[in-house]
């Protein structure tokens, strides 16, 4: 998770020309395959500047599809609880997850789709989140908010669209790319992933280098996930 603070907004301009040439320089960095974080990082920035907002995030689906998880951030956090969790259909994130489809919002607190958590800080203001879409399923949701209402306009959103639009597919990338080097479950590495993070190396000659690789094995572990499940 990446806790970042939002770039200067105030003395940057907002024509199109600059959010073309701000769009470009966001798309030209994603097409250097960053990794996942990296990926997270350069669009929640990106969307932080393009929309002159005082906060953007990015929720990602976990794997069962069901929570909206706070992945990457830029400014302080919404709620004094930075983990906070959405459920599919749940607030305005959560329903933006669910339908598919963006909301503009000017005054948020009034949006009957709001769910006003008790460890929010201050007003809502103003709120614009676009789903992240791969194909045809949802990835997750940016957004972005600021205090003053019916502060973000139709343009905004239309350059939200796309950078949504442009960016899903490397997340997705990179996601299938971690899935393919890690446990789904417990986040280990996997045979590839302990491949490549430790392929074969040639030791140092000098005496008493060495290589230690430890393996715990629990005995009767299908025990535990008979009984309880695997979740467990």
């Amino acid at each position: 998770t990446a806790w970042l603070p939002p770039p200067n907004c105030s003395t940057m301009s907002t024509s199109m020309p600059s959010r073309l040439s701000q769009l470009a320089a966001i798309a030209r960095r994603l097409h250097r395959r960053p990794a996942l974080e990296e990926i997270l990082q350069v669009v929640v920035e990106g969307a932080a500047v393009l929309a002159r907002a005082d906060r953007a995030s990015i929720r990602l689906l976990d794997a069962g599809r069901a929570r909206l998880l706070a992945i990457c951030r830029a400014g302080q956090p919404l709620h004094e609880n930075p983990n906070v969790e959405f459920r599919l259909g749940e607030g305005l994130i959560g329903w933006i997850a669910q339908e598919h489809v963006p909301i503009l919002s000017g005054a948020a607190d009034d949006d009957p789709r709001f769910l006003r958590r008790p460890d929010l800080r201050g007003e809502m203001g103003s709120f614009l989140g676009v789903p992240l879409m791969a194909a045809d399923h949802c990835l997750g949701v940016l957004s972005v908010v600021h205090p003053a209402r019916e502060h973000f306009v139709e343009e905004d959103l239309e350059t939200l669209v796309l950078l949504a639009a442009f960016s899903a597919p490397h997340l997705e990338i990179a996601r299938l790319a971690r899935l393919s080097r890690v446990d789904g479950l417990t986040g280990a590495l996997n045979r590839r992933g302990l491949s490549d993070t430790f392929p074969e190396v040639d030791l140092p000659s000098e005496e008493g280098a060495a290589l230690t690789v430890a393996m715990v094995d629990i005995d009767h572990f299908k025990e535990v996930n008979d009984q309880h499940g695997h979740a467990v």
